[in-house]
């Protein structure tokens, strides 16, 4: 057994993200994304992830 590591260079920092998933800006990508009457996912996981991301960084500034 060993002590925790104290080193955190690279370690992510933790955002609190929570009420974005209330967010309608949220809601407006994901309908972009989601079918509503399927329920499956089309488009590009990348492209999804970029826009959601966006909305995240805006939120933290």
């Amino acid at each position: 057994m060993h002590e925790p590591s104290t080193d955190t260079a690279g370690i992510p920092v933790v955002t609190d993200l929570r009420g974005l998933a209330e967010s309608v800006e949220v809601a407006q990508v994901l309908e972009q994304f989601i079918n509503e009457d399927t329920g499956r996912f089309y488009g590009r996981t990348e492209d999804l992830v970029a826009r959601l991301a966006l909305i995240a960084g805006e939120a933290r500034a």
